[in-house]
């Protein structure tokens, strides 16, 4: 009898042993995705242990958008994997609800438009903090900051990305504007005194005063004198404040700001719309005018570090901040405690950084100048995630770029090298990444690029260039976006 009862257990413990190892095999082998497929799916061990917990929570039904169709889905969800990579192209996503098969049909769909953009769902220092941020847009102003060289100076590409965004989300205006530049900007003239001392923090590595997000410091050259300065908005150019950004004076009553229309003979003082130890920001305009208008600093020690020129307080605004000739490691030099500061106070949800091109003709391909090139850009993410834990990162690679030899035009081996170099990194660190070379390579590389007039040959980009280029980075985060509106259970954006 005895015998007879442990046989029994015996029996029962290998058939329940089995059916654990059964779910564990369907829980980390690919049979579970072909089964799925198929419209056969297994429990497995995640889905018996979350099950009940699943049942208590309250269904929100998804809203997809289908050819520009905005219909309901049926409530026929069904548990698909914990988390899912599309194809081989590094995106990943961790479901926050139940997907029916056919919302995991849209998003597989949408994430096929990612050819270039690399991004992980789930990460805030990817796109999550940034899509988290435009879901709240309608209210919120939320900004993008945009790093780069002489590729996107005087408001080059990212005027294209900017007025794509702000059409889709809402908000006008330039947003962030040196007090000077020697980049030509359509929309705005801004002042070149010769009595300004601009300092960049790629050129002026030594210097000892704080540089701003930007990068940028602008100092009187004679601080015992009135300093001047200007700025002309054009007629077409829709805003609704004018802010001036200031260091911060120590010392006595500090800086005072007058300003003037050109048209107008009476000078108006600027109130102080927001003071810390490290900034003080003074308003000039709180509704559109546009003109010339002349502007005076009387006293103060401390630097000036440029203009915003914001719309409403909702919808989105880019900050170009652009240096020519940089290669992004000057962006270590920022003050810690402004980039801290600022990037909570002005919402900064996306730091977008694209360097490299000024490398490409000096660098070799062998291990010694990997280590250099990622300790550069490890240095950078490094310091951004740390001051600015709140915003994602998105690091775009080098275009192609090429060179005039005896027997033609050539592309530089260096561009494929570093873009390789780069997209490994940003894998490891788990920042989304924009292939701009793969992007070149599609249609041919820098030598069409070239024919087409879509760039030249040191790889600066033709307006026609950059309206393409800007479309396709467009393209690419707001289908990253929509994918994501799909899984945290959220309607996607008409």
């Amino acid at each position: 009898m005895k015998s007879h009862f442990f046989k029994l257990l015996t029996f029962y413990g290998v058939i329940i042993l089995g059916t654990f190892l059964l779910s564990w095999l369907f829980s980390y082998s690919q049979f579970k995705n072909i089964l799925a497929e198929k419209g056969v799916y297994f429990y497995t061990l995640d889905s018996l242990f979350r099950s009940s917990a699943i049942q208590n929570e309250s269904r929100q039904t998804p809203l997809i958008n289908d050819s520009l169709k905005i219909e309901k889905v049926e409530d026929n969800t069904t548990n698909v994997a914990t988390e899912y990579k599309y194809k081989n192209r590094n995106v990943s996503y961790k479901n926050r609800v139940n997907l029916s098969v056919q919302n995991k049909i849209l998003v597989d769909s949408l994430l096929e438009k990612l050819n270039h953009l690399t991004c992980f769902y789930g990460s805030s220092s990817s796109l999550e903090a940034f899509f988290q941020g435009l879901a709240k847009s309608k209210r919120d102003l939320l900004r993008i900051w945009y790093y780069g060289d002489s590729q996107i100076e005087g408001d080059r590409i990212t005027s294209h990305v900017r007025t794509a965004l702000q059409k889709q989300f809402g908000g006008s205006g330039l947003g962030y504007l040196p007090l000077s530049t020697p980049a030509t900007y359509m929309n705005v003239a801004l002042n070149d005194y010769s009595h300004w001392v601009k300092q960049n923090c790629f050129r002026h590595r030594k210097c000892k005063i704080p540089f701003y997000v930007s990068g940028l410091t602008f100092t009187p050259e004679n601080i015992n004198t009135n300093s001047k300065f200007s700025i002309d908005i054009k007629k077409w150019q829709r805003f609704k404040s004018l802010k001036l950004v200031c260091g911060t004076d120590s010392i006595g009553e500090g800086r005072l700001i007058l300003y003037k229309h050109k048209k107008d003979s009476i000078w108006d003082t600027a109130i102080v719309n927001f003071k810390t130890k490290l900034i003080t920001e003074f308003q000039l305009l709180d509704s559109f005018r546009f003109g010339q208008y002349e502007i005076k600093s009387i006293g103060g020690y401390s630097p000036i570090y440029g203009y915003f020129l914001d719309g409403n307080n909702y919808g989105i605004q880019l900050d170009n901040f652009g240096i020519r000739g940089h290669s992004g490691d000057g962006l270590r030099l920022i003050d810690n405690g402004i980039l801290h500061q600022e990037s909570n106070r002005l919402n900064a949800g996306l730091i977008i950084f694209q360097f490299g091109n000024n490398m490409i003709p000096y660098l070799k391909t062998d291990e010694k100048s990997k280590q250099w090139v990622l300790r550069i850009f490890k240095g950078i993410i490094q310091k951004y995630k740390n001051q600015c834990p709140a915003s994602s990162l998105l690091l775009i690679g080098p275009g192609d770029m090429g060179l005039e030899e005896s027997d033609g035009p050539k592309s530089y081996e260096s561009c494929a090298v570093l873009n390789s170099w780069l997209k490994e990194f940003t894998l490891k660190e788990q920042v989304a990444y924009f292939d701009f070379y793969s992007l070149f390579q599609e249609s041919g590389g820098i030598i069409e690029w070239r024919k087409k007039g879509l760039a030249s040959l040191d790889g600066h980009l033709s307006p026609k260039g950059q309206k393409t280029f800007a479309n396709q980075l467009n393209q690419e985060l707001l289908s990253a976006y929509s994918a994501y509106q799909i899984i945290t259970g959220n309607k996607v954006l008409k």
